[in-house]
């Protein structure tokens, strides 16, 4: 599949893709994948979902920009 976006986690060893039907996080250090995100609403065929991503400075919190106009919010890893 396409990856559209990649960022790092500024807190933990992680890698996060936004791919066109999900935004996967991999634990880099354990080489396994933490999560899948994906939205509730159907994209239109051939329309990436999410685009572009960034976290807070914590590193407690992903924005993902999304084609649908939206910036979804994730709390990620918390303990």
């Amino acid at each position: 599949g396409t990856i559209n976006a990649l960022v790092f986690s500024p807190r933990n060893y992680w890698l996060v893709a936004a791919t066109d039907t999900s935004i996967k996080v991999w634990d880099l250090e354990n080489k396994n994948v933490l999560d899948e995100l994906s939205t509730t609403i159907s994209t239109k065929s051939g329309i990436p979902w999410c685009v572009s991503l960034t976290w807070s400075a914590d590193g407690n919190t992903l924005f993902a920009g999304s084609t649908d106009g939206n910036i979804y919010v994730y709390e990620v890893g918390q303990n």
